[in-house]
């Protein structure tokens, strides 16, 4: 759990205001569409790490039997196996051929790797599937250049498993990352990449276990105009009714939105900002009073936001809000575990697209916005679908003021 002090720097850090200004003159007239409108085609893509890792916890509960948790984990990499991410890649790749975004970022880049049983270290080297490069192969297969153009490498973590029925141990190694991919015609700059400094650790064989996330950022210039790309996972509610099911979003959340700040205002030139992610964040979650005597004893706020209320408390836009078309209540998660449910089946819209732009003399217009992997034309030849999440995708408008005003 986080000490006084890194809360402190949080709240802190989550009260910064937003710089105001103007974006550099070099972007002008010049390289504005015949209407003076800017345009960014996006997308956020959770593409699912495969399986519930969750249940390994869960059976790290269970002190009296030593069989839990290489049970948990051969059960869990069965369902990485039955869930089949390279068939899903192909159907993710037709995704992003027929959408095409400018910048796309991705989630559960998953990485997993198994090796000689070894309690010591992180050590598995050997490749059984990994996300990324399988993703890549995909697109390049269909003519699509896409290029990487920013990684964090979040968890690490490693756990033993069986691979026989006389009871031998492997190890199996996860490295979860977050991406963010790129089409071959938007320039790019150097990457802005990080960890949390408060995660969630669990409990794995009397060994702590932390579950490190992150985030990554990248100037992108597309047609001639720059924004700053953001990209992240944050953690989830831990199914916690109490406050500590939230403390490490509110964090993150924070932190987050503070580091956007610093780095746009030291780095980048105080560009738009484009936030894509898994925020674990529904527009309906409400803020939770912290106990006075958890406020005095972990230096808690008394009070603790969402992440969506982090961020629409620190200027971002949700751009679902400013939707063009039918209606639709846009939730992205969850199918099941599995990924063979007949119906999607999604409750809650945790998987945003956020702006905020530091330019009093635009404003971002009413735009397409879709949820993707919500239909029964989504799935693979298999019939599963392309990942637990619906993907969101986006085209963001900026247009001058001068001309909205002429236009009413």
């Amino acid at each position: 759990m986080a000490t006084r002090k890194l809360f402190t720097l949080l709240i802190t850090i989550c009260l910064f205001t937003v710089s105001g200004s103007a974006l550099a003159g070099h972007r002008a007239d010049k390289d504005r569409h015949d209407d003076g409108s800017r345009k960014i085609d996006v997308m956020t893509a959770n593409i699912y790490l495969g399986a519930d890792i969750f249940r390994i916890v869960e059976a790290a509960a269970d002190t009296g039997n030593p069989y839990a948790i290489p049970t948990a984990v051969a059960q869990v990499f069965g369902t990485v196996q039955t869930t089949n991410f390279p068939e899903r890649a192909e159907a993710i790749a037709d995704t992003i051929m027929k959408r095409r975004p400018h910048v796309i970022g991705l989630q559960e880049v998953s990485w997993y790797r198994t090796g000689d049983f070894d309690p010591t270290q992180i050590n598995a080297e050997n490749t059984v599937y990994d996300f990324l490069e399988t993703l890549m192969t995909a697109l390049g297969a269909r003519g699509l250049d896409y290029r990487v153009a920013g990684v964090v490498t979040n968890a690490d973590v490693e756990a033993p498993m069986f691979v026989s029925a006389a009871g031998d141990l492997a190890d199996l190694r996860l490295t979860d990352r977050d991406v963010i991919l790129v089409r071959g015609d938007v320039q790019t700059g150097t990457p802005f990449a990080g960890s949390y400094a408060s995660n969630a650790g669990f409990d794995l064989a009397g060994s702590t276990v932390e579950f490190t996330r992150g985030y990554v950022m990248v100037p992108v210039n597309v047609m001639g105009h720059s924004y700053l790309f953001v990209n992240s996972h944050l953690e989830t509610r831990l199914n916690s009714d109490s406050p500590f099911g939230i403390v490490y979003q509110f964090a993150q959340a924070a932190e987050l939105a503070g580091t956007v700040d610093f780095a746009n205002a030291n780095y980048f030139g105080n560009l738009p900002v484009v936030l894509v992610g898994d925020l674990n964040s529904d527009p309906n979650d409400l803020p939770v009073d912290v106990p006075v005597e958890l406020q005095a004893a972990l230096g808690l706020p008394p009070v603790l936001y969402p992440p969506y209320q982090v961020f629409a408390g620190a200027g971002y836009t949700d751009t679902w809000t400013l939707r063009k078309g039918r209606r639709d209540s846009g939730e992205t998660c969850c199918h099941d575990e599995a990924l063979d449910n007949t119906h999607e089946n999604f409750y809650e819209r945790i998987d945003h697209v956020l702006f905020r732009g530091n330019n009093d003399d635009f404003a971002l217009k009413m735009g397409r916005s879709d949820v993707i992997n919500d239909a029964a034309k989504d799935k693979t030849a298999s019939g599963l679908w392309q990942s637990d999440h619906g993907f969101v995708s986006a085209s963001l408008t900026l247009k001058p003021l001068e001309q909205d005003e002429d236009d009413d």
